[in-house]
């Protein structure tokens, strides 16, 4: 008995002394699973995904619980290596994962029934070929696009932004728009004409021309204020000056590339007690301030036209003045500004009315000469003389049937020859002022009437439609047209 007693003392003594052992040392650490997962790929088996089997519910167990720091450190290291990766092949994360991005709110969305502002791509689609790319233009960002505002979001928010005394120009209440993507990133600015004034100031009354003969009506300080689209909302980007104006009438916008979007011009117009007044405000599509600017003028005196005087497919702006001549008459002066890529300058001028007169001398003065060839070269043009299947023909003859001298002299049998031999006078009429009263896609025209006087003094009168070239700084500004 007294042998039991002593053993399970023993026993006792040899727990309490491996349970205060146990205590002070540190936790056991998980076995070494190197060498089965060696015998595991020998023999043909495949480890598993860290990332799937982590994915996977499992039972939680007193280790897992009480998980060390540095294996809190290993897992965020492990994720952000996972994240990197995933971002450089352009994949997403996996769900669940931290992004160091900021999440932006979209803004206010476009209602359908509002008149929603487009993003530019409707504008692009519409004024670019299919399958084409604009020359010479960088591609719209691919990044994420600015959000599409309501018109109700815009109208409220410029409220907010121009205050008094600058008043937004309106229509019936509601404050005027220009929506252009001016710098090509694909989404529209925002154009809004204002005035400096007392009041708010409504276009119907503003567009009035009589404005300018009231007595003590005071012309309004015109500015343009372009606002930006951001992912925030609007935000101030130039404000243009146009000074005091009395009528305003309007914008408009050129194109001046035809295959191309940009560049292109807005055209800011108003009317003066002389005409009417261009403010052209040139974007290159790089920025959403002009790269130039550019004032004409339209009045009595002076005339614009806009198209492609030399095919070259780039618009022309060519400038129409007309002065007094001394001697009498009114000389009309053409002056050509041509764009060079970056703005439009000035390229060539020339004259109509003195040059004109030149061009009927040359012609009667070679008629009367008997150079019916050379008479031909200058009044005709060569396709003109191919189309008109005549080239058989003695120069003569064809002369004598385009001046319609065979309806004069039918009756009495006359040979070409000996009709025009007979000629002692051209008589064509004293321009004094430029006679071009009509345009086609060849140039402008009249229908010139001259005299032809015999040597027996019988005079026959007879008409032809003369032309100036669509391009008439060229080296041939007149010619005569087959009918």
């Amino acid at each position: 008995m007294k042998n039991i007693v002593v053993m399970v003392g023993a026993v006792l003594a040899i727990a309490l002394l491996a349970g205060c052992q146990s205590a002070g040392r540190p936790a056991e650490q998980p076995p070494d699973t190197s060498v089965a997962r060696d015998t595991d790929r020998r023999e043909g088996r495949t480890e598993p995904d860290l990332r799937t089997a982590a994915a996977e519910p499992q039972e939680k167990s007193e280790l897992s619980q009480e998980e060390p720091e540095s294996g809190s450190r290993e897992g965020t290291a492990e994720r952000e290596a996972r994240d990197s990766q995933a971002a450089a092949s352009g994949a997403k994360p996996p769900a669940g994962s931290e992004s160091s991005e900021e999440t932006l709110d979209p803004g206010p969305l476009a209602d359908p029934e509002d008149g929603a502002v487009d993003s530019a791509a409707k504008t692009e689609a519409a004024e670019t070929p299919a399958g084409r790319e604009p020359q010479g233009r960088p591609k719209a960002p691919s990044g994420p696009r600015r959000p599409v505002l309501s018109m109700t979001y815009l109208q409220k928010r410029l409220g907010e932004l121009i205050q008094p005394p600058i008043y937004r120009v309106s229509s019936k209440g509601q404050p005027l728009l220009h929506l252009e993507d001016l710098d090509f990133d694909g989404v529209t600015e925002v154009l809004v004409p204002c005035v400096e004034s007392d009041t708010e100031v409504d276009s119907d009354s503003f567009s009035d021309f009589s404005n300018l003969y009231k007595r003590g009506k005071s012309a309004y300080p015109f500015f343009l204020y372009i606002y930006r689209v951001g992912r925030e909302g609007l935000a101030f980007s130039e404000k243009i000056s146009f000074g005091p104006r009395s009528v305003y009438g309007g914008i408009a916008r050129i194109q001046i590339v035809r295959a191309s979007p940009f560049p292109f011009v807005i055209v800011v117009k108003f009317q003066t007690l002389e005409g009417e007044e261009q403010e052209w405000l040139v974007f290159s599509g790089r920025s959403v301030s002009p790269g130039s600017r550019l004032a004409f003028r339209e009045a009595f005196a002076s005339k614009l036209l806009v198209e492609d005087v030399n095919g070259d497919r780039i618009i022309d702006v060519i400038v129409q003045e007309k002065a007094a001549e001394e001697g009498g008459g009114f000389e009309t002066f053409l002056t050509w500004f041509r764009w060079n890529g970056r703005r439009f300058e000035e390229h060539a001028s020339t004259n109509i009315l003195h040059n004109l007169k030149g061009f009927l001398g040359r012609v009667s003065e070679i008629l009367m000469a008997g150079e019916w060839q050379e008479f031909l070269e200058l009044a005709f043009l060569e396709e003109d003389l191919k189309r008109y299947g005549r080239r058989n023909d003695a120069p003569e003859q064809v002369i004598y049937d385009l001046f319609g001298l065979q309806a004069f002299f039918e009756a009495q049998d006359s040979d070409a020859v000996e009709v025009l031999k007979g000629l002692k006078e051209v008589v064509f009429p004293a321009f004094l002022e430029n006679p071009f009263i009509a345009r086609d896609e060849r140039g402008s025209y009249f229908p010139l009437t001259f005299r032809c006087v015999g040597v027996d003094g019988v005079s026959f009168v007879s008409e032809i439609p003369l032309y100036m070239m669509k391009n008439p700084f060229g080296e041939r500004q007149f010619f005569l047209e087959i009918e």
